[in-house]
């Protein structure tokens, strides 16, 4: 938490600790009935959720005081490597308010970005050639960085006003048209997403965002889901 007063940890196992950084005491474990692995953690802005990343593709926001997941978001795919991701905040398309977004890496070399709330995909980005392995943004400079298995890191210019996406329903029917042909071919299906969102959160359209900068880098489901959830806004004690 950012005034240091906790901390959370996960592990293996399926279990998420919150931590008091003064005492050393262990406030409250987290564990899913799933029971995945849980890869990484991190609070959102105002300290009164945690998000989790899990090896069964999902992302889950919990209200750990009460001890209860709140949302789970899908459709990326993480099923081997610790993937990471962040909290964002976009406009929506009147530009009337701002709602808040989790983004995501995922093995199949996309970054994901859903709506906290609804919980749907706001844009699927082309980010890497290989597993994006951590995402972060900074909504003040409207930016957002990506690293991946590519020895890539990349800077993406966000979107003002969170521009739709033209590309949305091209690639759902080139989608559906890959899925076809796989079943025809007794093959898995490689996307079996449908992306129903209509805006995006990068510039560019749905095949071909904006990247403004890339550095290369050294060798080296529910049952308690609830409603609307505040990641930004409250106290972060």
């Amino acid at each position: 938490m950012r005034d240091g007063t906790l901390i959370v940890s996960c592990a293996g196992d399926g279990l998420i600790r919150v931590w008091d950084t003064a005492t050393g005491q262990c406030l409250r474990t987290l564990v899913h009935e799933d029971n995945a692995a849980v890869t990484g953690v991190r609070f959102s802005p105002n300290g009164k959720f945690i998000l989790a990343w899990t090896l069964d593709s999902s992302v889950r926001l919990w209200n750990y005081v009460e001890g209860r997941c709140v949302k789970t978001y899908q459709g990326h795919k993480n099923e081997k490597y610790s993937i990471g991701g962040a909290f964002g905040v976009y406009d929506n398309k009147e530009k009337t308010e701002q709602r808040s977004f989790v983004v995501s890496g995922s093995e199949d070399g996309s970054i994901f970005c859903w709506d906290v709330q609804s919980k749907e995909i706001l844009q699927r980005i082309d980010g890497h050639d290989g597993v994006v392995l951590g995402v972060d943004t900074w909504t003040e400079g409207g930016l957002m960085v990506s690293v991946g298995f590519d020895k890539t890191v990349r800077v993406w210019e966000m979107d003002e006003g969170c521009k739709k996406d033209e590309n949305v329903e091209e690639r759902e029917a080139a989608d559906e048209i890959m899925k076809d042909e796989e079943e025809e071919e007794g093959k898995e299906t490689v996307n079996d997403v449908v992306e129903a969102a209509d805006y995006g959160i990068v510039n560019g359209d749905g095949n071909a965002h904006i990247n403004v900068e890339s550095f290369t880098m050294g060798d080296q489901a529910d049952a308690a889901e609830q409603g609307d959830v505040d990641i930004v806004n409250g106290d972060t004690a």
